[in-house]
């Protein structure tokens, strides 16, 4: 492993490099809680639109009997397929 060499920096230097390490860090930390909020807001509406098809999936087997039923769940495979 090569030995790395700190260049000893005057005390502008130094507080620039802090001042950006800490840009850095918050920054870091700004992404990190967009990310988990967008994977919060993704995970409720996935949930909403499982419910949706169950609800349509429903009123499918009410109104057409399992014939318009399967057809519309065979559909909804085949576009989770096309995603994967």
């Amino acid at each position: 492993m090569p030995r790395i060499i700190h260049i000893p920096l005057s005390g502008r230097d130094r507080r620039f490099t802090a001042q950006q390490l800490r840009a850095a860090r918050d920054a870091y930390a700004s992404k990190t809680r967009e990310a988990g909020d967008a994977r919060a807001a993704e995970e409720r509406y996935r949930q909403q639109a499982d419910r949706a098809e169950c609800e349509a999936w429903h009123a499918a087997m009410f109104a057409g009997g399992p014939g318009a039923a399967i057809a519309h769940h065979r559909d909804r495979a085949t576009r989770r397929l096309r995603r994967a």
